[in-house]
């Protein structure tokens, strides 16, 4: 199989992206140039080199921070948001951000429920958690050292549906949860571009139960799905011109995680949650988050299904086949 060419993108868009995709890489942010200046879709990662990344990709675009008059956050997350904290102390952008993912820009340790810390200390036991030395955890600290999370002064919000003009293309709101609650995607149906941030890229985002979970990411993959379109821009990655393939890749990788889950409990009978993360996440920090999480959000769906039943509290819940 050869390798897959290289996809241009669209005119009057560009790219600051970094060489590496994975974890704690930056978001990629896509630059819209109009007669104003410019606007930004994400502003990535808070870490300096990051940011410098950011103003040097601007320079070589001829603009500066004080030419970019609007900002769009895709949803609250440090790799897409973090340069917040660098770039309001040099500019004073139009911030916009879907109204479900607000109150986290408002204030970032609300990650901690949107993120479901509290799902590994419910699985695992205070003791097995203190033995971890994770007895006090606070994500917004964890990701300090990594990809620093920065909040921003939010000037306007959208909902699904909202029409938002940049550089002189009409990108439609579509809202698609499932790794963050008011996680969006821009649709431009003219031209058939769609900016989906990280619902389909190199990498299949992780997902939580409280920021829609893997129900909800199915869902978004089956909107943006039915919009068909010809290419796709994500926030990881190139440029994507098989996007009908990419959509249904990720899906497979999430539907994926199930199918382990059954063939695991029809070969052993019912096992505890804890156990089904531990096997399928090895390492301890990784289980912890955001494996647990991953876990409860296909047994939450397994369940509503019927092809679960869950058992039990706390350390003690397990599920079995129906």
């Amino acid at each position: 199989m050869g390798r897959p060419r290289a996809v241009e993108l669209p005119e009057g868009i560009r790219v600051c992206r970094e060489e590496g995709h994975k974890w704690p890489a930056s978001a990629n942010v896509y630059l819209f140039r109009d007669d104003r200046g410019g606007a930004l879709f994400d502003v990535g990662c808070g870490r300096p080199d990051s940011y410098r990344d950011l103003v040097d990709f601007l320079e070589s675009e001829g603009l500066g921070l004080s030419d970019i008059h609007t900002v769009v956050l895709s949803h609250a997350h440090p790799d897409h948001m973090g340069a917040m904290r660098f770039i309001e102390k040099e500019a004073s952008p139009e911030v916009v951000i879907s109204s479900v993912d607000r109150p986290l820009a408002d204030d970032p340790r609300r990650l901690n429920y949107t993120f479901d810390m509290g799902l590994a200390r419910h699985y695992f036991g205070e003791e097995l958690i203190e033995s971890m030395g994770l007895g006090f955890f606070d994500i917004v600290d964890y990701f300090e050292g990594m990809c620093p999370m920065s909040g921003a002064a939010v000037h306007r919000t959208v909902e699904d549906g909202d029409v938002l003009e940049l550089g002189g293309r009409r990108f439609r709101v579509v809202l698609t949860p499932g790794h963050a609650p008011g996680h969006i995607a821009l649709w431009d149906e003219e031209g058939g571009v769609l900016l989906s941030s990280d619902l389909v890229g190199q990498i299949a985002a992780w997902y939580s139960p409280s920021s829609g979970g893997a129900a909800g990411f199915l869902d978004s993959l089956e909107r943006v799905e039915r919009l068909e379109p010809r290419l796709i821009l994500p926030a990881h990655g190139g440029p994507i011109a098989d996007t009908a393939a990419a959509i249904r890749r990720t899906r497979r990788r999430i539907l994926a995680v199930e199918e382990r889950i059954e063939r695991m409990l029809s070969r052993e009978g019912p096992l505890r949650v804890s156990e089904i993360c531990g096997r399928l996440f090895p390492h301890p920090v990784i289980r912890f988050f955001p494996g647990i999480q991953i876990v409860d959000s296909h047994l939450r769906r397994m369940s509503a299904d019927g092809r679960v039943v869950l058992e039990g509290e706390g350390p003690e819940c397990a599920a079995r086949l129906t």
